[in-house]
């Protein structure tokens, strides 16, 4: 029978589409699957112009278990609730970019594990950001575990470097702030000072005399001027339309 815009061919109930049946818009777009009163309702296939979808329907939108397919070969496999990518699945992307984990109104939300080569952040989420308690690793394994708000680390954390070297404390916007324990590779621990990302006292613990001076290179331990931690951190933007994904830095 032919409709306006359209062909359907397949199975009618109360001169409705009901039943299995295949339904093409004149644009190029295509359903193929089940059909209850004239709406998508329970296993189907859809192609168009967005992409392409496998799975199940319920009320002419994506519910229930469903694999997605954009133009640009980024693919969602998970759950969805009234079109919108909810509860858990996995996202790739094309660059090989990997997402993992819950999902909430078609963001990364709640807990999750993100890897984009050897760059890996596996933890909380909100809003598609880092955010509640987590661990990243930088491609040399210098880790910071710990808690983030919005992209960063924010609140109480450990950052550990391949050294050997650690620092124990807070982190307000990515930044130290407060006190905090640095320990060097060899185990020598210092009690320090933190405001705007600069050490303003630091006070050598245990055995040994006591040394007060400025910060130590955070590679090697030895004594230099202030320093600032220079690693950065690839943040990951989600993109609502989730075809795209960029990236930018902050300083820790």
């Amino acid at each position: 029978m032919e409709l306006v815009n359209a062909t359907y061919k397949g199975h009618w109930a109360n001169d409705k589409p009901d039943g299995q049946g295949e339904y093409h818009q004149h644009d190029g777009s295509m359903y193929t699957g089940e059909w209850t009163a004239n709406e998508k309702n329970g296993a189907g296939y859809y192609n168009g112009s967005s992409g392409s979808y496998r799975g199940d329907w319920q009320a002419n939108k994506k519910h229930g278990m469903g694999k997605f397919t954009s133009r640009d070969k980024v693919v969602y496999n998970g759950q969805w609730a009234e079109d919108e990518m909810q509860g858990k699945g996995e996202m790739r992307w094309s660059n090989g970019d990997v997402y993992a984990g819950e999902w909430n109104k078609s963001q990364m939300e709640g807990k999750g594990r993100f890897s984009s080569g050897e760059v890996v952040y596996d933890g909380g989420w909100k809003s598609g950001k880092m955010e509640g308690f987590g661990k990243f690793t930088w491609p040399d394994n210098a880790t910071h575990t710990g808690q983030w708000k919005d992209g960063m680390p924010h609140g109480a954390g450990v950052r550990q470097w391949q050294s050997g070297a650690s620092y124990l404390g807070f982190w307000e916007n990515s930044k130290k702030t407060g006190k905090g324990t640095y320990t060097t590779p060899d185990g020598q621990m210092y009690q320090q000072e933190w405001l705007n990302q600069h050490v303003g006292r630091n006070f050598k613990t245990g055995k040994g005399p006591m040394w007060i001076g400025e910060w130590l290179d955070v590679a090697t331990g030895s004594l230099q001027g202030a320093q600032e931690d220079d690693y950065t951190l690839p943040l990951f933007e989600h993109d609502s339309n989730w075809d795209t994904n960029t990236y930018e830095t902050v300083d820790l």
